[in-house]
């Protein structure tokens, strides 16, 4: 699959016409007040930036005038390397459907489809007990869309390779067969979808590992996850000034690393000006029963939401964090899972300050 998505770029870049170029990304400044030493969403307790500030580069064009073709590359301030976030060519088929085939988006959540993008985003930082729950984000293969009346039927098939990267830990998430779909609903700005996919994968881990008192090493944990399947549905309504939104999460597999997972959040807005806005969110780690993601936390956060012009967002939250101690134990010697965004176990609760300038070029 590798090899055709090579081919895929040297057909988009030359043949395309039309192009647009989008330059996206953030600068970031965050503290937290969790124990010295410690990291939450690589937030210190010291102000932190240049860890979270993200860059990344969208070029789509028309191959024809029922094709177009999209790459996206990104910038990972973790690992501090770049990456081929999407590849993909998208073509108008018979009977009103749509195809896409390469490296694209798996239609999980809500935000799925710019979930880089920060500007597109209303919160500094996504809910991590739903959006970092699913290891899965992307796809090499083929989706069919299809719109009937105010809703659109998503299929999709494919194998997964993608690596994710936290402060202190490395995933590889493989997969030779991933099969998927999605309804969604939408009328005007209201919109509703519910999202099922099934997958049998492998996922590395590299973490640190305390083979001494005081003493790491990097130790390397290859985990089956048989029939992992996932479960997901949200809704984003608007109700004049009025905004309500939310999703849930369902993850369960054959394996215990990720065996069973629960979460959601929801969100009420209101939309004070076409400029500025204000949305309060909750999200909540309902049940973990699983040693890859053995805790458990709760998040309240309210974020202010300045569009300074149709391509630039001002964001600011605070955010309080309930950490919940470990349901089961770890495989490894340090808790540094993504899904929760830990490098380590706090101490107590804690509170988080983030600002953000997002913006599209």
């Amino acid at each position: 699959m590798r090899s055709i998505l090579v081919l895929i770029f040297f057909i988009v870049v030359p043949h395309a016409h039309a192009q647009t170029w989008h330059f996206f990304g953030s600068v970031d400044a965050a503290r937290s007040t969790i124990d010295r030493g410690q990291t939450y969403q690589n937030i210190k307790k010291t102000w932190t930036s240049a860890d979270l500030m993200t860059a990344g580069l969208n070029v789509s064009g028309h191959i024809d005038e029922k094709t177009q073709g999209l790459i996206q590359v990104i910038h990972n301030p973790e690992s501090d390397k770049l990456s081929v976030d999407l590849v993909q060519v998208q073509s108008n088929l018979p009977w009103n459907m749509r195809g896409r085939f390469g490296k694209q988006r798996a239609p999980i959540f809500l935000m799925s489809e710019h979930i880089q993008v920060n500007a597109l985003i209303p919160w500094t930082m996504v809910p991590s007990q739903v959006y970092q729950r699913n290891p899965i984000n992307s796809i090499n293969g083929v989706s069919l869309e299809k719109d009937v009346q105010d809703f659109t039927f998503h299929i999709y098939g494919g194998d997964v390779h993608q690596k994710l990267e936290d402060a202190t830990t490395e995933y590889t998430v493989e997969s030779s067969v991933i099969y998927g779909g999605r309804i969604n609903w939408r009328r005007g700005q209201q919109q509703a979808y519910v999202h099922y996919s099934a997958t049998d994968a492998t996922l590395d881990v590299r973490t640190p590992t305390e083979i001494s008192t005081n003493v790491f090493a990097d130790a390397s944990v290859l985990l089956p996850i048989k029939r992992f399947e996932s479960l997901t549905g949200g809704t984003d309504l608007h109700f004049g000034s009025w905004w309500v939104m939310g999703e849930y999460l369902r993850t369960q597999s054959r394996s215990n690393a990720l065996s069973y997972n629960e979460g959601f959040y929801s969100s009420l807005g209101y939309v004070f000006t076409e400029q500025f806005s204000l949305l309060g969110t909750y999200a909540d780690d309902i049940t973990s029963h699983s040693t890859l993601f053995p805790s458990t936390s709760t998040t309240y956060n309210l974020t202010g939401i300045y569009r300074v012009n149709a391509n630039t967002v001002f964001k600011a939250s605070l955010s309080h964090i309930d950490f919940q101690e470990r349901t089961r134990p770890s495989p490894f010697g340090v808790d540094s899972s993504r899904g929760l965004g830990f490098s380590g176990v706090p101490s107590s609760d804690f509170d988080v300050a983030h600002f953000q300038l997002a913006f599209i070029l």
